[in-house]
């Protein structure tokens, strides 16, 4: 019995319109995601006090980037152009802004050091991953397996009628990778997936290459990533944030994470904000003259000496020692102290501040 035309039909979770192909499935996605995350904070909230920082970013990962990823192996890396692309970007970002939301960040913190903090991977991480997965399920079926007979029609037209079709869209990015796809029209060879992730991670991470200055020499170009890596970052082989599973409270755990990303409540980052110089974003706290900063705060601000007098073996040569130090709950407590003792003072007149 032959298939019957219809205008629009749903693969794998994903809608195509004879009309706009692939362009009406990026805003349903995208509202699954939303939906994913409404009904995840219902969840937050009867959680009530028992929730955790640990606790609300696993129950995220198992809930809501799946539900904005679905199938992606059919459209996460598939060359588009024009509007359709537009709306895959949007979703894209709709995956980080979350991620944001769930740290109750501004959108101004780069997405790079969100995913960092959270020990997460991109979006276009898990998307391209779910197509090289496919592609080597596909390669494995027997021949007579009607999805690999399409999938090897689909890479014979893409070879030799440079068909911009899907396998078409596969060897493309995996080329732009550096990563040698074996050229067979006569059948799928299988793709080293530690090799493309390998591949893909080193393009992400590039953005920290030039990261290895003094957050406090170093040019404002890229100042938040570098001042994240160098103060703040976690070490490469760390299981687990630890911070996350603080018992502090969530909103205690929440300001330490939001210093740790240089968004908190120091003037310094308010001065920022601004577009202030930065050799003019001098400490309110103190007469030093001295730039405010993180650094400032915890180790030189006369203001913050008492605060910080019962961390004192806390107090290493450099800020990253002092993040990464193995007491987590003496350091997270260091920094709210001086965020108290900054905020008590700047929140005073002038004329009564210390």
């Amino acid at each position: 019995m032959p298939l019957g035309q219809v205008a629009r039909y749903k693969y794998l979770g994903v809608v195509f319109s004879a009309k706009d192909g692939l362009a009406a499935g990026f805003p349903h996605l995208r509202g699954r995601l939303q939906a994913s995350w409404a009904r995840l904070q219902l969840q937050f909230a009867e959680l009530g006090d028992g929730l955790s920082l640990a606790l609300m970013r696993q129950l995220f990962m198992q809930a809501v980037p799946p539900a904005g990823s679905y199938a992606c192996e059919v459209w996460g890396i598939r060359r588009l152009c024009g509007p359709v692309k537009k709306d895959r970007d949007r979703l894209k970002r709709a995956h980080v802004k979350l991620w944001r939301r769930l740290l109750q960040l501004p959108d101004s913190v780069a997405a790079a050091i969100v995913l960092r903090e959270l020990q997460v991977l991109s979006p276009a991480h898990i998307w391209l991953r779910g197509t090289c997965r496919f592609w080597n399920a596909l390669a494995l079926r027997p021949a007579a397996c009607l999805w690999r007979a399409v999938a090897l029609s689909d890479w014979d037209d893409a070879i030799a009628l440079n068909v911009k079709n899907w396998a078409w869209s596969v060897y493309m990015h995996l080329t732009d990778l550096g990563y040698p796809v074996h050229v067979d029209r006569r059948r799928l060879a299988l793709l080293s997936l530690d090799t493309v992730m390998r591949l893909h991670t080193a393009r992400e991470h590039a953005c920290w290459q030039q990261c290895d200055v003094c957050p406090r020499t170093g040019p404002s170009a890229g100042a938040a990533h570098c001042t994240y890596l160098r103060w703040f970052s976690l070490p490469a082989d760390a299981r687990g944030n630890p911070y996350f599973r603080l018992r502090l409270g969530l909103a205690r755990v929440l300001q330490v994470v939001r210093f740790r990303l240089g968004c908190s409540t120091l003037p310094f980052v308010a001065q920022r904000n601004q577009r202030v110089p930065r050799a003019a974003r001098v400490c309110l706290c103190c007469d030093q003259g001295v730039v405010g900063d993180e650094f400032h705060i915890v180790f030189a601000c006369p203001a913050t000496r008492a605060a910080c007098a019962p961390f004192a073996h806390l107090c290493t040569s450099t800020m990253l020692a002092f993040s990464r130090h193995p007491d987590t709950l003496a350091a997270a407590r260091c920094i709210l102290a001086c965020l108290d003792e900054v905020n008590l003072i700047t929140t005073q007149p002038v004329g009564l501040r210390p």
